[in-house]
């Protein structure tokens, strides 16, 4: 009978990898915890460069290795698609890993051939009518052909197969909360899901929580009900009874946003409008696109149908899983926000009967309360600190020259020319060398780029652009360069030269005008702290990637300093602190 220790060692060797720093006792602590403890839930607390992927994928290959080889063992979660594309990239030499994205990665090749434009899986319209009366007939063979190669199809088909998939959080929150409810009501020819995986793997565990938010976040306003009013008019005409209908429903919830009369108790009424408008509009598009005659009609009524289907299982989900939620009703922009707070006991939805989390800052605390998990779920394995002591070095000015940035000071010009003075200081200190300046807005971003003066190139993350983006431009650069951008707190790997220094322009404090947080700091007031707290920490991680990278990180605003040497800053042992630094 194969011992966890055999299974470890049997898959370190079929990845073709060397376990270092301990990676293989950790894979069997995670394992005995897992099989041995009858644990549902470990948690890898390690800090960056001791392997995490290494560890997820040795623990998955070893986990099918117990149980059963020939099935699918687990799916990797990751905070973005450029996260899960480098782990197919780590691991390609032993072809362990698979990357599942959303239907919009994937080109589809037919569309192209026949109207020369490029277009995506998205926009697939094999199983409609007019690609049955319209195209087939058209291209004949050369439609099966295209879409037997079809790299959309061929992923949902290895969903099933492959034992390890990686994704990101959106599609595996979508999967787990809409796609699995499809499957459950219709188990013969409901889609393919995760749920017979044993094991789920989740990368940056700490940010489990902002994902869902982000997922399941539901707003409403007097500019999208323009928008609805435009859809509808534009199907039926605008005189159309239904239109005027609708327009009532929307003019009922905008009076009440106006009022602020729509709170925690009474949402629940004001969504079940909105539910009932989408599963309409939903339903209605997605006929009429499968019954069209030319290709421009599919086009537009597909993708209209494709934002209601968004929006329907954003109030699905709300209706089916009762999460606790924040609403704001924004009278001045005529807006209504409706929030979960945590992901508390839906968790039970998005768990399987093993769940990895991997964090470099993840507290019992924080996810006790945010997941609602207690001691008989969690085993904790932690992996030892094994950077040198000033490989993360942290340079803290001497308190009368650093400046308190708030909401108001942002607002002096004075301030702005100081705060940008600072940064064009201290990345003078690297005139050789790459690096980041960190801000919390872009606003702020385009602000200090407007009066850094340095020797480095500047490369500004705009409003709009995607950071994988800026990243890729200030890993290509020949010369130092300096990327500005409030995007770069998490999910960022820049090792070696890419980066030999960062400037935290501000302290990186979660709004209080988002009604959640506002909630979460008056429920959970250490909660909050603490999510301020890994997010800094997180932050100060971008540029030390492995044992003996160095970086070095600067504080400008006092409230940088307060949050690091907060009680509730579990890791602040990590850095080497030099105080009343004098550039």
């Amino acid at each position: 009978m194969l011992t966890i220790q055999d299974a470890v060692s049997e898959a370190f060797s079929s990845l073709k990898l060397t376990p270092r720093d301990g990676q293989d006792q950790i894979c069997v602590s995670v394992l005995e915890a897992f099989l041995t403890h009858q644990k549902s839930i470990v948690v890898v607390d390690a800090p960056t460069g001791s392997g995490k992927s290494v560890i997820g994928v040795v623990v998955s290959k070893a986990l099918g290795l117990l149980t059963d080889p020939s099935e699918p063992t687990s799916v990797m979660i990751t905070a973005t698609n450029s996260l899960a594309k480098q782990y197919e990239r780590d691991f390609k030499a032993s072809d362990t890993v698979y990357p599942l994205y959303g239907a919009g990665n994937y080109p589809c090749t037919l569309r192209e051939e026949v109207l020369k434009k490029a277009f995506t899986a998205e926009s697939c319209y094999k199983k409609s009518r007019y690609f049955y009366t319209a195209v087939e007939p058209l291209l004949g063979d050369a439609a099966e052909e295209h879409c037997g190669k079809c790299e959309f199809a061929i992923s949902r088909s290895r969903k099933a197969t492959d034992s390890m998939i990686v994704t990101n959080y959106a599609y595996f929150i979508i999967d787990r909360m809409y796609m699995q409810k499809i499957a459950d009501a219709d188990p013969g020819c409901g889609p393919t899901t995760f749920q017979k995986r044993p094991l789920f793997i989740f990368d940056e565990a700490h940010l489990i929580n902002e994902m869902f938010v982000n997922h399941n976040a539901i707003f409403f306003s007097e500019a999208r009900s323009r928008e609805y009013l435009k859809d509808l008019g534009q199907l039926f005409g605008e005189d159309a009874p239904v239109v005027a209908n609708y327009e009532n429903t929307f003019r009922i919830i905008l009076e009440n946003i106006e009022r602020s009369t729509i709170g925690p108790k009474n949402v629940e009424k004001f969504v079940g409008m909105l539910h009932r408008f989408y599963s309409f509009m939903h339903d209605t598009f997605e006929q009429r696109a499968n019954w069209s005659k030319t290709e421009a009609d599919y086009d537009r009524l597909h993708g209209v149908r494709h934002k209601y289907h968004g929006l329907f299982c954003k109030t699905d989900d709300y209706f089916k899983f009762k999460y606790e939620v924040a609403v704001h009703c924004d009278q001045v922009a005529g807006e209504l926000s409706v929030k979960p707070i945590f992901v508390k006991e839906c968790f039970n939805h998005l768990r399987s009967k093993y769940n990895l989390f991997l964090s470099a800052t993840l507290s019992k605390e924080f996810i006790y309360e945010t997941l609602a998990l207690t001691d008989s779920d969690v085993e904790y394995v932690r992996v030892p600190y094994a950077f040198n002591a000033g490989d993360k070095r942290v340079r803290i000015p001497k308190r009368d020259t650093m400046l308190k940035l708030n909401y108001q000071t942002l607002k002096d010009p004075a301030v702005i020319k100081r705060l940008a003075e600072l940064c064009s200081i201290y990345a003078g200190l690297h005139p050789d060398e790459s690096g980041l300046i960190v801000t919390t807005s872009f606003d702020l971003a385009e602000r200090i780029a407007d009066q850094l003066v340095s020797p480095h190139q500047v490369i500004l993350h705009k409003r709009g652009e995607r950071v994988e983006q800026a990243v890729t431009a200030l890993k290509q650069r020949s010369s130092p360069s300096v990327l500005i951008s409030p995007t770069l707190f998490e999910g960022i790997d820049l090792p070696g030269e890419e980066s030999r220094f960062q400037i935290i322009a501000k302290a990186p404090y979660y709004s209080l005008a988002d009604k959640r947080m506002s909630v979460i700091m008056r429920k959970h007031r250490q909660i909050y702290a603490m999510m301020n707290i890994m997010r800094l920490t997180q932050g100060l991680g971008r540029s030390t990637r492995f044992k003996g990278d160095t970086s070095t990180s600067y504080f400008i605003d006092k409230n940088i300093t307060r949050l690091f040497n907060s009680k509730h800053n579990l890791w602040k042992g990590q850095f080497s602190v030099q105080k009343d630094f004098q550039p």
